[in-house]
This record gives structure tokens, sequence and C-alpha cells, in this order.
């Protein structure tokens, strides 16, 4: 897969990709502006443009964050409230909120039960081709993202692109994943 040409990845066939943007419920500002460029660049399939293959490839984003360990005023809760609701592109996962102790573990849990259709006992079909972690300090750029993972599509069942990090003494967990995507 070296010294694969632009055009050479416009070629292959398009991909699936799920982007899960872990952040926290008081990063209000920093989750409407990757809305308004994710929605943006989504929406106009900038990620496209300069494609040959016209086939498109699919790209859908939620945000992620566990459940408040601590004390929420009633004007943040409410407001959190109100964004959910409008956007409807947020998941809270059945886990309390934490850097280093097992978010990630609850992001693909909730993957699997959710982003997986069970057809019967024995036969799950993938919604999507690849499922993306990254945080809301982090901006993908979509399009080379989507072309990038084209050809390994073709190659490989399971792919990790990311960093594992040991976690804190005392966690449960040997290891997380870190990085701008995992």
């Amino acid at each position: 897969l070296q010294n694969i040409t632009y055009s050479q990845l416009s070629s292959y066939p398009p991909v699936k990709i799920f982007i899960g943007i872990f952040t926290t419920i008081e990063t209000f500002e920093r989750r409407q502006l990757l809305r308004a460029l994710y929605r943006y660049e989504i929406n106009t399939r900038l990620f496209n443009k300069y494609i040959e293959n016209k086939e498109k490839d699919l790209i859908d984003y939620k945000f992620i964050l566990g459940k408040s360990n601590k004390q929420i005023s009633e004007e943040i809760q409410l407001k959190f409230m109100i964004e959910r609701d409008a956007f409807q592109d947020i998941i809270v996962l059945d886990d309390y909120e934490n850097l280093n102790d097992g978010k990630i573990y609850y992001y693909f849990k909730w993957v699997t039960e959710n982003l997986i259709k069970k057809v019967d006992k024995d036969n799950n079909i993938k919604e999507y081709d690849y499922i993306v972690k990254t945080d809301d300090d982090s901006f993908i750029n979509l399009k080379n993202l989507a072309l990038n993972l084209r050809p390994f599509s073709q190659y490989s069942e399971n792919l990790y692109y990311g960093y594992m990090r040991p976690t804190n003494t005392g966690s449960n967990l040997k290891q997380y994943a870190t990085g701008m995507i995992e």
C-alpha cells in the first residue's frame, strides 16, 4: 500500500465511517464548532469533490459522553438537554465520565450494541466499514480520512490505527487507546 497516488486512492470503493467524538458536558462551544465544520463538509460533499469515483463515502459522527460524576449546575444541565434534543447527535455512555479508566471500553460496547445490525444468531451485518474515536479538541480532514482508509477495506477485516497507553495504577484496565484518532 505504499506510494499510492491520489487518483489510485479515488478508484477504490467508497467507505462508511462512524466517528465517535469524545467530549464532556461543559464543552458546548467545541461541539458547536465541530458540528458546523463537519456538517458543512459532509453536506456539501467537499470530501468527494475531487474524487473520480462517482460513489460517495459515508461519514457519520456522534458526540460521546460519560454520565456526569460531579455536580453540574441546573443551567448547564438544561443547556445540555436542549442541545441533545435539538441536534440528536449526543450519546451518553453507561459509565461515569473519565479520562483514563474505561470510557473507550464503554464506547466500543455501545458500538457493538447499536451499530451492528444483527440479522440472526450467526450472521452480523456491519453498518460501517470503520469505527473511529477522536476527541473534541481535534479536527479530522474527512476527505483525507476516507480516501486513506479506502484501500484497507479490501485487505483487512480488523485495523487499529492509534496508540495504546498504560492506565493509572489501581485501574482494572491495563491499557487504553490514546491519540488524535483511534
